[in-house]
């Protein structure tokens, strides 16, 4: 429009981070931590919005791998992670979304041609946007949602042409301030596919079926 806008948005985000690998033959760990700054300015003066805020973290980060074979191997891993959150109308001025990822399992790989991961996960998210119902149209943070279960996905290659996947995840979610259940996440979920690829000497070279 003519005039001075009425509408800004700036996003800057900053960091700095160290990471270390260390292999020590069949046990290789990592490590790492990173400080992120993130600045967000939001005014809408037509819509009543003026957030102007700074927020900074410092994350960590460690994971370990364990080769019982070349075949077998067990991993563990740890993480953080942080997201100011943005294009939103907020209730009050937003903190940041903080996340935390915790997994622990098994991996395979090449024995019979059979590959894949047996792991358990536990996910959290602290201050997850939520619609506000006092306020249509704006958005408040609730405290913690919450993901664990199992998870498992496996490949076979029975020769070069006929391929196998199959895949089943299970979890329990939970919002720690209502206690109810995530409305749009299955508590199971599974998948099963055969693939066949047509080689370079066949009558249809580069067609697949699944």
């Amino acid at each position: 429009t003519t005039g001075a806008p009425d509408q800004k948005n700036r996003y800057r985000s900053d960091a700095a981070y160290v990471q270390d690998h260390v292999d020590f033959g069949q046990l290789q760990l990592l490590g790492s931590l990173r400080y992120t700054s993130a600045k967000v300015v939001d005014v809408n003066a037509a819509s009543g919005v003026n957030n102007d805020t700074s927020q900074s973290k410092t994350l960590g980060r460690l994971g370990a791998v364990y080769a019982f074979t070349p075949q077998v191997s067990a991993f563990a891993g740890w993480g953080q992670g942080m997201r100011v959150p943005t294009f939103a109308v907020f209730t009050d001025p937003p903190k940041p979304e903080l996340s935390a990822q915790s997994e622990l399992g098994l991996r395979l790989t090449g024995p019979a041609g059979l590959s894949g991961t047996l792991a358990w996960f536990d996910l959290k998210l602290k201050n997850a946007l939520t619609a506000d119902p006092a306020n249509p149209g704006k958005t408040i943070q609730v405290g913690e949602e919450s993901s664990r279960g199992f998870d498992v996905d496996l490949r076979w290659q029975i020769d070069p042409a006929w391929r196998v996947l199959a895949s089943l995840t299970q979890q329990t979610t939970k919002v720690k301030d209502t206690g109810k259940r995530f409305v749009d996440l299955p508590k199971t979920s599974a998948r099963v596919a055969m693939h066949y690829d047509f080689g370079a000497q066949s009558i249809a070279p580069g067609l697949g079926l699944g």
